[in-house]
């Protein structure tokens, strides 16, 4: 698991997840999500519901696919 990082306090205190925006699935505007110091968790940058969680527990693994149309 990876180590979580420390944000300097004159930076902001979130970084993004995502390169590119993302649809969120609560509010369905785009995101590129936000990951807030000392957290495990992705969350929209619009309405700040959780895009994804991430588990400790080593034996889950999260796999992304890209929709090809």
């Amino acid at each position: 698991m990876g180590d979580l990082i420390c944000i300097e306090a004159h930076d902001r205190d979130w970084v993004r997840f995502f390169r590119d925006p993302w649809d969120c699935d609560w509010c369905g505007l785009p995101t590129r999500g936000r990951v807030y110091e000392e957290t495990q968790t992705v969350v929209c940058s619009a309405c700040r519901k959780p895009l994804l969680e991430i588990d400790s527990d080593p034996r889950h693994y999260i796999a992304f696919e890209e929709d090809i149309d």
